[in-house]
């Protein structure tokens, strides 16, 4: 940073920040709505430099950083999805009484986990569980982050039982199971509707359920679903060929 900037934000009045580095915020989820993630990573950098100890601006710069990582080469997806756990991490040190941060904190521990295979970093993934736990004990940052919190807790036991209880009960991941995987993406589908991610890992569990008919709902009702979130597109022809392998 230029010196003349540097002393033209140390003289700005704390309150003056506070409110630029809010209407970046509010600006980075209307582009994240809009799906313009460039800009978004633009936007919440900005107030980062503004405000680097704000809770707001540390969620949702983890946040970015976590979808940004998504649309990376895999060789570049671990250092960014880690930055996105070290800010997650910090927003949670500020406010450890808030449910944000821990969604945060659990969607980045849980993209790290997944990149270098779940058995591989069992604390990782018990860690993303407790997380999504405390979040939901919580209950006080509004339905869609508490949708997250059973979102994340649901994947986390549907990716677990993709490995044989044997295997995975001497690292300490054997409470992993498919009961507790439908039942928190059903509520995650409850708590926000129309959401395709949601939609789509819940037809999943329902499937290894064998409970076929309520998958295929979910997945038709899919199609009618319009893209709100990056990646929705190849989620909906997943959606697609899971259809027609029931059919």
């Amino acid at each position: 940073m230029k010196p003349v900037l540097m002393l033209f934000l140390v003289a700005l009045p704390t309150n003056m920040l506070g409110q630029d580095a809010k209407a970046l915020c509010e600006k980075t989820d209307a582009l994240l709505s809009a799906r313009n993630l460039s800009e978004a990573k633009q936007t919440i950098e900005e107030a980062y430099k503004l405000a680097p100890k704000d809770y707001e601006v540390l969620c949702r710069y983890s946040r970015v950083l976590v979808l940004f990582g998504d649309e990376q080469k895999e060789s570049e997806r671990e250092k960014i999805y880690l930055r996105a756990l070290e800010l997650a991490e910090e927003a949670v040190a500020l406010n450890s009484g808030r449910a944000l941060g821990y969604v945060r904190r659990a969607a980045a521990r849980g993209k790290v986990a997944l990149f270098k295979g779940v058995l591989s970093v069992a604390d990782m993934v018990k860690a993303t569980r407790d997380d999504a736990e405390k979040a939901i004990k919580l209950q006080n940052d509004g339905e869609q982050t508490l949708a997250s919190a059973h979102y994340i807790l649901g994947r986390t036991h549907l990716k677990l039982i993709e490995q044989p209880k044997v295997i995975r009960k001497p690292l300490g991941l054997d409470w992993g199971n498919l009961d507790d995987a439908v039942l928190n993406l059903k509520k995650a589908t409850e708590l926000r509707k129309g959401y395709i991610m949601f939609h789509l890992d819940y037809a999943r569990a329902l499937i290894k359920k064998k409970q076929l008919d309520e998958a295929k709902k979910e997945l038709a009702a899919i199609s009618q679903l319009e893209p709100t979130e990056f990646g929705d597109e190849v989620r909906k022809q997943e959606a697609f060929a899971l259809m027609s392998e029931l059919k």
